[in-house]
């Protein structure tokens, strides 16, 4: 079983409890000092008084832009689940050469990425490689959410049913749109091809793929779309 990530509630250790509320003692003792330079501007002069909302305004808008930055470079900063399958099962240190490619998903539905990972392993050659699920966070309200599910899923779910492969499973988060991701992930962790599913529009997808493509400078494939072989089963059960 994977090291669960374990965050700390603040970046500052000096903390201080108020009715079972622990606090962090720095930005307490900010907050104080700017309540009160505000409460002076405010009830001092009207030249003042204005200078004092527009303090405020531009503190709220910094403050906003720093939790955002200090969100997006925690999650950055999280540790990627890597379990070794087959013969990397019992290695301590995995190795970090291996033909990698990344496997995009929406989610962390079990049945469908064990689907695509089938249909990602009868595309390639046989052997050893490194598989990146990654999803992008794209939704800034949900940012954080899907990291331990993630995980959660493909090191309880998915790992078991491909521990006879000699794969390497990686999920990796970001806090950016797919392309923008995808770029970054790049930079930190070259791959030589992306997979993509097809949802419920298979052209789209495709024209997705090809932007995607014209971005990356790699291969995309659209996994969701049915295989020759799929298309002459299914006829002939027609």
């Amino acid at each position: 079983m994977p090291l669960k990530v374990e965050r700390a509630p603040f970046k500052s250790k000096l903390t201080i409890t108020i009715n079972n509320l622990k606090l962090p003692i720095p930005p307490m003792i900010g907050l104080l000092a700017l309540f009160f330079g505000e409460v002076v501007l405010l009830f001092s002069a009207e030249s003042a008084r204005s200078l004092g909302f527009q303090i405020l305004g531009v503190i709220i808008i910094v403050m906003c832009f720093y939790r955002m930055g200090v969100l997006e470079g925690r999650l950055r900063e999280l540790p990627d689940l890597r379990l070794g399958m087959g013969k990397f099962v019992n290695q301590e240190e995995i190795p970090e050469n291996l033909p990698t490619f990344v496997l995009c998903t929406g989610g962390a539905k079990a049945r469908s990425l064990a689907t695509m990972l089938i249909k990602l392993l009868e595309q390639e050659e046989p052997g050893p490689k490194e598989i990146i699920i990654f999803h992008a966070e794209e939704e800034s309200a949900r940012r954080g959410m899907m990291h331990e599910l993630l995980q959660r899923v493909v090191s309880q779910q998915i790992a078991p049913s491909f521990r006879n492969h000699d794969v390497v499973l990686t999920v990796k988060i970001l806090p950016e749109t797919l392309v923008d991701g995808l770029i970054y992930l790049k930079k930190a962790h070259p791959f030589s091809k992306v997979f993509i599913g097809t949802g419920s529009d298979p052209d789209l997808a495709d024209r997705y793929a090809r932007d995607l493509e014209s971005n990356l400078g790699v291969s995309v494939v659209n996994i969701g779309r049915p295989t020759l072989l799929e298309r002459l089963g299914s006829s002939k059960q027609s």
